[in-house]
């Protein structure tokens, strides 16, 4: 396995505005939609989107009592649950660092806030029956290609205990569609709370395993580093942390407010703070603990909410 690449320093890369123009941002005027719109919601794709395979069905298999395949109309025909909720690329504001991760150069566009809807993944765990043996419960995405010199699927894992959470969602439709190509169609993991990485697209199989699983997205992609060449901490729940409500003075970017406003009740317990966005300051005047309510405990207000900077992850 090749090493990971080396830190930047000073402009962007051609591979880093490749990514930035494959990879598109919530545009912060999204910001006065509660749901961001489906077309607006921020997109990371690591590999190419695969297309749809006739006849698909999901896999449930390994340390299981009972392996099943099911299409998805024998999911839609469970029953199902519509949750709102905020993701956040683990490498969101990493466009600000500087050294800085060769990656998706995000500045602070990289989160978005959808209602997904689909079947809570406790339910075919339950059917499958988990074996006293599993230790993880992997995910795989049908997507693949090559990091790090090394040809593999996305693929990730979750904890048992996490795992049966009933807001773990088997996601077949967002914001009240289909799911689109790009957003994992036919079905994606939704996992509240967590960065985005943790919630797999283009799920075809669910595979108990008898140890950590050791995926390269997982064992040495998506940590938290402080140093070249350190393991780092592996990127988990967002990090919840002052908002940053900010916006460069920019001569290509409009602003969406054109006075003072208050925004209130952002999610997020922190400082009143005073943002710059264009030439109007927002004042910030109150928070709460993000977890509002059991029905927007994972989704912030307008999507106002951006996270602590994942940024040296990869």
């Amino acid at each position: 396995m090749s090493a990971r690449r080396p830190p930047l320093v000073g402009r962007y890369t051609v591979e880093e505005l490749a990514l930035a123009g494959r990879n598109r941002g919530m545009p912060l005027e999204a910001l006065r939609h509660d749901v961001t719109p489906s077309g607006l919601h921020y997109l990371l794709i690591h590999f190419d989107i695969p297309p749809e395979p006739a006849g698909w069905k999901l896999h449930v298999s390994g340390f299981v009592d009972h392996p099943f395949d099911i299409d998805l109309d024998g999911l839609k025909a469970l029953p199902s649950k519509t949750s709102r909720v905020t993701l956040e690329c683990a490498g969101n504001g990493r466009g600000q660092l500087s050294p800085r991760y060769a990656s998706v150069p995000w500045l602070e566009e990289g989160v978005s806030t959808a209602e997904w809807t689909g079947v809570p993944l406790a339910l075919l765990l339950a059917r499958a029956g988990l074996k006293s043996e599993a230790k993880d419960i992997v995910f795989r995405g049908a997507d693949r290609g090559f990091d790090r010199g090394v040809e593999h699927e996305f693929a990730r894992s979750l904890e048992p205990e996490l795992a049966r959470r009933e807001e773990v969602l088997l996601a077949y439709a967002m914001n009240g569609e289909p799911l689109p190509p790009q957003h994992g169609a036919p079905l994606r993991l939704v996992v509240p709370g967590w960065y985005g990485m943790a919630s797999v697209k283009w799920l075809y199989a669910i595979e108990a395993i008898d140890q950590k699983f050791d995926g390269l997205q997982q064992a040495s992609g998506y940590h938290f580093r402080s140093a070249a060449g350190e393991k780092g901490a592996p990127c988990t729940r967002m990090r919840g942390g002052s908002p940053a409500i900010t916006c460069r003075s920019d001569p290509f970017r409009s602003c969406m407010l054109r006075k003072k406003e208050s925004i209130s009740d952002i999610g997020v317990s922190a400082q009143p703070t005073l943002a710059l966005l264009g030439s109007t300051v927002v004042s910030v005047t109150k928070r709460s603990n993000f977890l509002r309510s059991p029905a927007k405990r994972y989704a912030s207000s307008g999507s106002i909410v951006f996270f602590a900077i994942a940024s040296s992850s990869a």
